[in-house]
């Protein structure tokens, strides 16, 4: 894995230490999520057809970002392209399954949606193993054996073709919000040092109604992942007095600081990020005043440019707000 991910087209790619003990670590996330997956599949072989479940928006958006992986991961091998081959499959597989999924499906495998929490599983780990096997040929033998119903060599099963059926923008863009304002919080509480034992309260301000329910509908997800123990999500309230702010495109969240932290760290941490946000938009600037880049440039990526930097705008007047108020 580790001599595939720093090929780079022919071109010479340094070995260090750092980045072979970075792929060590990966293999043992993948073997510590293969024992999960194995110590909650019991006998089952499967062999269930998963049009057949009733999916829920997690089953939805993993599936989906799976079908993706594995469209650039096989256009990676076609090409010969080891590194992204390897990249793609590792970013996935650690972040999206390992990371994001695993966490997220725990609470339904002691409920009465067990085993579609179980079949969505055991096809993810059937299916990354796959994809891991040109680059991991002997761990994803082990531990391809080790699945229930697999009898023969993993060498001999077909590469995971990308299946359109299970692309799902709409689960892709929940599921997208609501692993941000996890991150966000839990970026508040590292930023400014607040331990993860110390439950927190969190206000979700958002910018249109139907992203209310959509919220709602997880909040035992943003409670339990960012350790929030007071949760309010609404469309119209006041900002609550001494609280750090978290920003994006479609929310905006607010955790009171009141005898938590220090209100000048949240100030520096604020104007560091606007720092940041500045750098991106003046990016962008110069971008859009190149004439021959808004000649040339195909039409789908004008629209992703323009997109983000409309998101960059919004995300600018929010941190100005921000630090104004704390200012004040």
């Amino acid at each position: 894995l580790t001599v595939c991910a720093i090929e780079s087209q022919g071109r010479d790619a340094r070995m260090s230490n750092k980045r072979i003990e970075g792929y060590r670590n990966f293999v043992n996330k993948l073997w510590n999520a293969s024992r999960f997956v194995l110590m909650n599949v019991g006998d089952y072989d499967g062999r269930t057809d998963l049009s057949s479940l009733e999916l829920d928006v997690t089953d939805r958006w993993i599936l989906s970002r799976l079908q993706k992986a594995t469209a650039a991961a096989e256009d990676a091998l076609q090409k010969y392209r080891f590194n992204e081959l390897a990249n793609t499959i590792y970013g996935f597989t650690w972040r999206e399954f390992c990371d994001w999924y695993i966490e997220l499906v725990k609470p339904r495998l002691g409920s009465d949606k067990k085993q579609t929490a179980i079949a969505v599983l055991y096809h993810l780990m059937d299916s990354v193993l796959r994809l891991l096997h040109p680059v991991m040929p002997f761990i994803t033998e082990e531990l391809y054996q080790k699945l229930p119903g697999h009898g023969e060599s993993i060498m001999i099963q077909p590469y995971p073709k990308m299946q359109e059926r299970w692309i799902d923008e709409e689960a892709e863009s929940e599921m997208s919000l609501v692993m941000e304002l996890i991150t966000k919080i839990r970026s508040i509480r590292s930023q400014l040092n607040i331990s993860y034992s110390i439950p927190i309260s969190a206000h979700i301000l958002c910018a249109e109604k139907e992203n209310v329910q959509k919220l709602l509908n997880h909040a035992d997800w943003l409670r339990k992942l960012g350790r929030v123990e007071s949760l309010q999500i609404s469309t119209g309230f006041k900002r609550p007095p001494h609280s750090a702010a978290g920003l994006l495109p479609q929310a905006r969240i607010y955790v009171p600081l009141d005898g938590l932290v220090d209100i000048e760290k949240e100030k520096e941490r604020l104007q560091k990020e606007r720092l940041k946000n500045t750098k991106d938009i003046k990016f962008f600037d110069k971008k859009f005043a190149n004439d021959d880049f808004i000649k040339n440039a195909p039409r789908e990526v004008l629209d992703k440019d323009n997109k983000r930097y409309a998101e960059l705008k919004k995300i600018a007047a929010g941190l100005e707000e921000s630090i104004s108020w704390l200012d004040s």
